[in-house]
């Protein structure tokens, strides 16, 4: 009898997925320079391992409704793990920014609400953005999930990838906000794909560990000469399911006191966290070191680690989560 694995391994490993994505963006954030083709093309195409955040996302979020389905107690815990860190962080660097001069009390308040990344495209916190308008909508596509509306699940995610070729024809508004619009499929298939990664659907496991590589490899192909460029960001889509998949099973294989599995858990337990804080410290170091590559984004990497434990600790303790009353 053929080995066989099951969807549900990917919710049993979210925690080490994520550590694997926030590791990619960082990687891909650096200013290192990686010669050797492979590595070079892995480092320029980690700004897919927000596509593997926005799809594990999309899963969680329905197991997160199915223990408690309140909207009300949903946007409580997004606000509290989403808007407490990310308020820290926008409040004290775009205040230190505007007391330096940098820019002015009215671009502080617009960068703080997120206006200026709707109304200008100012990218610093476009993920916070995309974040809160997909959770926002999430308990709605809940609903539809549960009541099997397939045609409209179908109908709203054909139409999230037509969203981007309309947007391309006003090109100011493709720019400002495209980074968002290519990944709301890749959300929106977390989120169907849900239900089937609970009830844990049977795949068979070398199959489908070759079909996940088959897949990534022919993405990373296509890639290097995909036009025009945008386009490029749907290829995203397939790499980030693969790599989500064939990576779950790997992890699954190995032991949990394994070290790789701590190392993985400890930065998926602050995935946010180390992306508020550590393209900002990279730009100020490589502005304080510019010829010194390597230790500028070693010590980036080792400040954005600690920096980030510090913040998710102080957030924990500062508003923790509530207890249910007994019943």
């Amino acid at each position: 009898m053929k080995r066989r694995t099951d969807l549900n391994v990917i919710s049993g490993e979210r925690a080490g997925l994520f550590g694997a994505a926030i590791l990619w963006i960082m990687l891909f954030h650096s200013t290192l320079r990686l010669t050797w083709p492979p590595l070079h093309l892995i480092k320029a195409t980690g700004y897919a391992g927000v596509d593997v955040f926005l799809f594990l996302s999309g899963i969680g979020l329905y197991y997160s409704m199915e223990k408690d389905p309140s909207p009300t107690r949903f946007y409580r815990k997004r606000a509290r793990r989403v808007l407490l860190p990310y308020g820290v962080v926008a409040v004290l660097y775009e205040g230190g920014r505007c007391l330096l001069g940098r820019i002015t009390p009215a671009e502080c308040l617009s960068n703080i609400t997120l206006v200026s990344y709707w109304t200008r495209g100012v990218p610093t916190y476009w993920f916070i953005a995309a974040i809160v308008a997909l959770y926002a909508a999430y308990p709605l596509l809940y609903k539809l999930i549960q009541r099997k509306q397939y045609p409209l699940q179908a109908l709203i995610l054909a139409l999230s990838f037509a969203a981007a070729w309309l947007l391309y024809q006003d090109q100011p508004a493709f720019y400002r906000v495209n980074g968002f619009v290519f990944r709301i499929p890749i959300f929106l298939l977390g989120c169907y794909i849900a239900p089937a990664v609970k009830r844990g659907a049977a795949l068979p496991q070398i199959p489908t560990l070759i079909a996940c590589v088959i897949i990534a490899a022919a993405c990373w192909y296509l890639w290097i000469g995909c036009d025009p460029w945008f386009f490029r960001m749907y290829l995203f889509i397939p790499l980030s399911i693969s790599l989500t998949l064939f990576g779950s099973i790997l992890l699954s294989k190995i032991s949990k006191n394994n070290p790789i599995q701590h190392i993985l858990h400890f930065f998926g337990g602050m995935t946010l966290e180390l992306y508020l804080v550590h393209e900002k410290l990279l730009s100020a170091l490589t502005h304080l070191f510019p010829n010194h590559t390597i230790a500028a984004n070693a010590l980036a990497f080792l400040l954005a680690v600690a920096l980030a434990k510090l913040l998710r600790n102080l957030c924990e303790k500062a508003l923790p989560p509530r207890r249910k009353a007994p019943q």
